[in-house]
């Protein structure tokens, strides 16, 4: 491929029509394989080489003009260019950017730059300026189209010369944001979240559609509601990795921009990513229904269409449970190749460590659920209270002494407690072996906590439980091995005790005027 100038507005320069151009940002024009990556590399390079076309003479054009001596005589002949497209529109007001937040659905800005100057700011908004809108406005006809562009960008105004004549070299240094190879590496990293992320939709869609759906599984509400949490979640990555995925030349900075919006996203969306904690739960209840899995592998065998191991039932339904534990590792590497204290690093740290805890809570809930689901659901099915004991109501979970249990009085009994949002849930599992289950179930709004008044030196692990409800108030005594799960414990029922007085002031009522005015209260201006 070759290329050379066509046309020139500015005629105080000294590129002349005919002249070759040899290389842009280092990059051999002769090594492009194609007339689009030439338009592409132009439309976004910073440094160009050219070669006159009556002798071979280097013109070097900076995205800036170095100074320049008082007198007429240069060593170099040397030319200003600012863009490679139509001038970019005038930057808004640094108070306007200073101001600018991003929301949760759509990640287009982060408040940590509110310390970057005016100048770093008008930089930006040529550098980092989204290409999508200028490939949607601008349908180059042919090279010569291009190199007009090219040249009517070119022009610099005498005023503006004088202007910059006083430039220190400093101005024209570029800084990098990345040791040598991360920003390959990040590059790679985005690419991979957003392309894996892809398929894996792919993958529970299939699910639900082709499997789940026509066999009506019980997993099925469960995934469908993942479905549209993870639908949701890839158009956020799509908008927050902007240009990165799809440009074939991203500066450093649309690259910072990326992967701070990135880490931005999975701190927001972390708390809806809990339903792969019901997913876990749903996903093993179906793996222990030793009955109707068999039945159920047939069929499902049989609604595999292409026979391929990695597109059936077994291999898609166990693919959730992978993809959570896979993010942190993606945040990882985001966060080890950023320099350590800069803003997307602090960023990624933030993501990766919310997205760690995630993952501990997701595994702590599938242990819970294994060791304790089958029983919960029998008290739960007894008591006639399936919908409050779900495991993601779950607020809290805790070994304890039970000091005044009436099954046996002359000791202190191991149990285990669930404080869920609307009832605790006392087990005992040593008393429960050779009998039938021993529980208590207290409703947080006729629960009263207290804590000790004993002079004992366990005072600080003690606490008492009044259940009030009934005609004749029972009153429990436990003990905890540390005083912070204690005070945890306490603190989970009473926030679980406002939360219900809360409920229980709002109006019943479907009018615009209830809803509207609660939502009013929940995001204060």
């Amino acid at each position: 491929m070759i290329a050379e100038v066509s046309a020139i507005r500015d005629k105080t320069t000294c590129v002349e029509v005919g002249d070759l151009v040899i290389s842009v940002d280092n990059r051999l024009i002769s090594s492009l394989k194609s007339a689009e990556e030439v338009q592409i590399l132009l439309r976004h390079g910073t440094n160009l080489v050219l070669r006159k076309r009556d002798a071979i003479v280097s013109q070097y054009m900076r995205s800036r003009p170095f100074p320049t001596s008082t007198n007429n005589t240069t060593t170099t002949p040397t030319t200003v260019f600012n863009s490679y497209a139509a001038p970019p529109p005038p930057p808004p007001p640094y108070n306007s950017i200073r101001n600018r937040s991003y929301s949760m659905d759509r990640i287009s800005d982060i408040t940590s730059y509110t310390n970057i100057t005016r100048k770093d700011q008008e930089n930006e908004s040529a550098r980092s300026s989204p290409t999508r809108s200028i490939h949607r406005n601008y349908q180059p006809s042919s090279n010569g189209h291009l190199f007009r562009q090219m040249s009517r960008s070119a022009y610099v105004k005498s005023t503006r010369c004088e202007e910059y004549r006083h430039t220190t070299h400093n101005d024209a240094i570029s800084v990098s944001h990345f040791s040598e190879g991360a920003e390959e590496q990040l590059l790679k990293t985005i690419t991979e979240l957003v392309s894996t992320e892809e398929n894996f939709v792919r993958d529970v869609q299939k699910l639900v559609n082709q499997y789940l759906k026509p066999t009506n599984l019980p997993l099925l509400e469960t995934a469908d509601r993942l479905l549209r949490i993870q639908t949701s979640f890839l158009l956020s990555l799509l908008d927050a990795a902007g240009d990165v995925v799809h440009s074939f030349i991203v500066s450093q900075q649309q690259l910072r921009d990326s992967l701070i919006r990135i880490s931005a996203l999975f701190v927001n969306k972390c708390n809806k990513f809990k339903i792969y904690s019901d997913y876990s739960a749903a996903y093993l209840r179906f793996q222990q229904n030793k009955k109707e899995l068999n039945d159920i592998a047939v069929k499902l065998e049989k609604l595999n269409i292409s026979g391929e191991q990695s597109e059936s039932a077994q291999s898609l339904l166990i693919k959730p449970i992978q993809r959570i534990l896979k993010y942190p590792l993606f945040l990882q590497q985001i966060k080890d190749n950023c320099f350590k204290g800069s803003v997307e690093w602090q960023q990624g740290e933030q993501a990766l460590t919310k997205m760690q805890a995630l993952a501990e809570y997701v595994n702590e809930m599938q242990r819970l659920t294994e060791q304790y689901g089958q029983t919960i659901e029998e008290i739960s099915s007894k008591n006639g209270t399936i919908s409050r004991m779900n495991f993601s109501q779950l607020l809290m979970f805790a070994h304890i002494n039970w000091l005044n249990c009436p099954e046996n009085r002359s000791r202190p009994i191991a149990c285990v407690a669930f404080v869920f949002t609307s009832l605790i849930l006392i087990f005992c599992p040593t008393l429960s072996k050779n009998k039938a289950n021993v529980y208590r179930i207290l409703p947080i709004a006729e629960v009263e906590v207290n804590e000790s008044n004993t002079q004992s030196s366990q005072q600080q692990y003690v606490f008492i439980l009044i259940h009030i409800g009934l005609s004749r108030e029972s009153v429990y005594h436990f003990c905890c091995c540390q005083a912070e799960i204690k005070n945890h414990f306490i603190k989970s029922i009473r926030k679980a005790a406002a939360t219900i007085a809360k409920e229980q002031r709002r109006p019943i009522s479907g009018s615009s005027q209830s809803d509207g005015g609660y939502s009013s209260e929940r995001h204060i201006p």
